[in-house]
């Protein structure tokens, strides 16, 4: 927790939320809105939201000004918002600038990178859908907007109307010396303000170089950012192979053997709702009739086991709907022998995810 003051006529407390994409554009947003508290209360406070306490709301509104920033929103702190229709900042990047930033500046590993996108973005959803009279939400869009432009849309959004002197100084701190705030723009001020190695709009070019499944399945959750979620499709690529779990997984993979998980483990995540898991497969080879478990979980929670006998040979599909009430917790899909196997081979092609509707649609 960090508390700023200075000297300042203290304007009625408030309230406020910046959630965002782990991204450059996040990171800003959370300093500027910090620039403007400063200017505006003198005596402030910043919180991750797993510091936060809805008893917290009465001190805001009893002149105690609190800055709530996450890029993993809680559930409880979503409904907080959105319920009371609190004022609100959304930021969100493509989910490949994403991954891009994490794997080069906290070394996330690709495939742990893009967990960690699609748990932001999953965790965001809820607010993306219910945007009530004071949310904004900012985006790659707004990279062409002069700094000066940009601080004074986000201070209006909060009615904490700047004069030109503290807009100005806040823009010094925004800037590189002796620049225009209002003649720079903002992605030159977010490269300036936050380190950060890549170019802002290269990371599909780059990730598709080594990582050619990551590209389309990124450009699926796009589509959570805009407030559309109806179906996924994950490749087999990020699902562990249990056997050898730092080989991506590629192709079939051997029956023979004891009893044991043969593919899955902890993989992304999906916004909140019902779902069913489509599991596709193709078996090869198995003329001893091996039976197939698929267990579904939802973070540590089991919720679905299927249980069906394999063909000799062809395509396969088993289906299971997995309820996800947090999506702060990851999806486990765990393909596994219930016996031993002295043959036969089975691949994963895909596993697809439909929204199932639900009393509230």
């Amino acid at each position: 927790m960090t508390t700023n003051a200075r000297n300042a006529a203290e304007p009625t407390g408030k309230l406020l939320g910046v959630f965002g994409t782990s991204a450059p554009l996040t990171y800003w947003t959370w300093q500027v809105v910090g620039l403007i508290c400063d200017q505006k209360f003198g005596n402030h406070t910043s919180l991750l939201d797993g510091q936060f306490d809805p008893g917290m709301a009465d001190n805001a509104a009893a002149g105690i000004p609190i800055l709530l920033q996450s890029e993993i929103p809680l559930v409880a702190v979503s409904r907080h918002f959105i319920d009371h229709d609190l004022p609100r900042i959304i930021v969100s990047e493509p989910l490949l600038e994403v991954v891009d930033y994490l794997t080069d500046m906290r070394a996330l590993p690709v495939k742990s990178a893009a967990r960690y996108a699609t748990q932001s973005v999953s965790a965001l959803h809820e607010m993306v859908l219910c945007p009530g009279q004071h949310s904004l939400t900012l985006d790659e869009h707004v990279y062409d907007l002069t700094v000066t432009q940009l601080v004074s849309r986000i201070s209006k959004h909060f009615g904490l109307e700047l004069e030109p002197s503290a807009t100005l100084d806040i823009c010094g701190h925004l800037t590189a010396d002796g620049a225009d705030p209002s003649r720079t723009d903002v992605g030159s001020s977010v490269s300036h303000v936050v380190a950060y190695a890549g170019v802002r709009g290269d990371a599909g070019r780059r990730m598709a170089a080594y990582e050619d499944w990551l590209p389309p399945l990124m450009q699926q959750y796009d589509r959570v950012r805009k407030g559309t979620v109806d179906r996924f499709v994950w490749p087999q690529q990020i699902f562990p192979k249990r056997d050898e779990p730092d080989i991506i997984l590629a192709g079939a993979v051997e029956l023979l053997g004891p009893a044991r998980i043969l593919i899955g483990g902890y993989t992304l995540h999906l916004p909140l709702g019902t779902w069913r898991a489509r599991v596709d497969i193709l078996v090869e080879q198995n003329f001893s009739g091996n039976v197939l478990l698929v267990h579904g979980y939802v973070g540590a929670d089991l919720q679905k086991i299927r249980r069906a006998r394999l063909p000799t040979q062809g395509e396969f599909r088993l289906e299971i709907d997995l309820t996800v009430a947090d999506p702060n917790e990851p999806i486990q899909i765990l393909l596994c022998t219930d016996q031993g196997a002295i043959e036969g081979r089975l691949e994963l092609l895909t596993i697809g995810f439909s929204r199932q509707p639900s009393s509230n649609d």
